[in-house]
């Protein structure tokens, strides 16, 4: 329900009711009806005016006064009045506004505001326009957008089922969802996508982005990570090793790439600086915490790698020690056999696999989801965003 708002409610002659100059035009046909309706039953509802000097201005109501003005002197003189003071003018006029015409989004958003301002809680504004809550819920939570984005949801270039998305860019970064703002301006194409795919927008925002505005996918590390964070000699070196254990596993593959962990990962989420959407891996917007995440995930690479080589050599040690003369068990030379390709294989297709999700990504590649070979691939790669 509304807040009590103090009123008086009087007849008040029409002659001393005068309507101000910024009025909208009226529907005709609407006034038309209404005055069909006063005639027959009088004027049900009371108009809203408020005093001015010695006459009264109207507030709300303006279908319904100019129903009687159209009826004309000697049918209806006098009306039912609400006289409200100036602290609730614009209440009384939002929902005036909103009830006699379809507005735009952004239009009813202010309404809705003006009507909280004075006096109205979010179920009584509900109560008063016949709209469910949610609405006004939804209204209200469009206006905490910045103004520019405010008025592309108005124009319908950006869908109101969007905001959600936006509000939770901004509340990670204000400085990304200005970027964002500014490339769904010149790319209506990607508005429309926003609320079914905010990661894919985000993407190609990222992409297109020339400012200072920082903001990475938290998935996995590679040179060009290490290059353009400048992460000191330590973590130069760490790299340097994680690329030379890489080209031992893998002579073929030609750079190291290293994941994040889920720990690794919780930790930039546990710092609120991430931003999640879709199945995407995360998007942080810290750079300080990033370049730390980077050099832990190095190191704990390395750690990995060094252990996969010590286990391949042993293997093969293992192999080479075998005498001559001792005879060969063919169920686990094939075990062991099958085993190694099976790591082989893995290795290659993790790295081919981070390629072409990327083209994935950015439609530059595609696949059909029921070829059982990309299904194998899948289980080869053995990364956890694969699995899922």
């Amino acid at each position: 329900m509304a807040t009590a708002v103090a009123t008086s409610q009087q007849q008040l002659n029409v002659a001393l009711i005068d309507i101000p100059d910024n009025v909208r035009d009226l529907d005709a046909e609407h006034v038309g009806a209404l005055a069909a309706s006063i005639q027959l039953q009088g004027l049900l509802v009371p108009l809203v005016v408020r005093a001015s000097d010695s006459r009264y201005e109207l507030v709300a109501g303006f279908h319904r006064f100019a129903a009687v003005k159209q009826l004309g002197t000697g049918v209806i003189d006098t009306v039912p009045v609400v006289v409200r003071d100036a602290d609730h003018e614009d209440a009384d006029r939002a929902v005036e506004n909103i009830t006699r015409k379809q507005l735009r989004p952004d239009e009813e958003a202010r309404a809705v505001k003006a009507m909280l301002e004075r006096g109205y809680t979010e179920d009584g504004a509900a109560q008063a326009l016949g709209w469910p809550k949610a609405k006004i819920t939804a209204r209200v939570k469009l206006l905490a957008l910045p103004e520019r984005a405010i008025e592309l949801v108005g124009a319908g270039e950006i869908a109101l089922s969007a905001v959600d998305q936006l509000l939770a860019i901004g509340r990670v970064s204000a400085p990304l969802l200005d970027a964002v703002i500014e490339f769904l301006t010149t790319d209506p194409w990607a508005a429309g996508r926003l609320a079914r795919e905010p990661g894919w927008v985000l993407d190609s925002v990222l992409r297109a982005d020339q400012s200072d505005v920082f903001a990475v996918w938290l998935s996995t590390v590679d040179d060009y990570d290490v290059r353009e964070l400048k992460l000191g000699k330590k973590a130069d070196a760490n790299w340097e090793r994680a690329v030379e254990l890489t080209k031992q596993l893998d002579r073929y593959d030609y750079g190291a790439r290293i994941q994040f962990t889920d720990a690794e990962i919780d930790q930039a989420r546990a710092a609120g600086v991430t931003i999640e959407f879709d199945r995407r891996a995360p998007l942080i917007v810290d750079r300080k915490l990033y370049r730390e995440l980077v050099k832990q995930a190095i190191m704990r690479g390395v750690d990995e790698l060094e252990q996969k080589v010590k286990q391949r050599d042993s293997e093969r040690k293992q192999s080479r020690s075998r005498t001559p003369d001792t005879p060969a068990d063919p169920v686990k030379n094939a075990d062991r056999e099958r085993r190694r390709l099976r790591r082989e294989l893995a290795d290659q297709a993790h790295g081919v696999n981070l390629d072409l999700g990327t083209e994935l990504l950015n439609g530059l590649s595609v696949v059909e989801p029921d070829d059982i070979s990309v299904a194998r691939f899948f289980v080869l790669c053995g990364c956890p965003q694969c699995a899922r």
